[in-house]
């Protein structure tokens, strides 16, 4: 919830990333507790452990960096610290 409600907060501030016609992406766990990330563009579930590219990803490198810290702030419940933005 804390990762979802993050992702609403920058779809909402400057450029609106993560947002698109109205659609916010947001973050979900499956019964397998396998972490996903459902794209507000192409509408893709895409597992983001996963280390290459990831298919129907809408945006670059560095928002997809961003989202796999939000994999390990789900997965470990550490907080992310400005060292792994950088």
């Amino acid at each position: 919830d804390h990762i979802n409600d993050l992702i609403k907060v920058i779809a909402s501030h400057g450029r609106c990333f993560f947002k698109r016609k109205g659609v916010v992406a947001y973050m979900e766990k499956d019964r397998n507790g396998k972490v996903w990330l459902v794209d507000e563009y192409t509408k893709n579930r895409i597992y983001v452990a996963y280390e290459g590219h990831w298919y129907g990803f809408s945006h670059g490198g560095t928002m997809k960096a961003l989202v796999e810290r939000f994999y390990d702030y789900i997965k470990t419940g550490k907080p992310i610290s400005v060292e792994q933005l950088a």
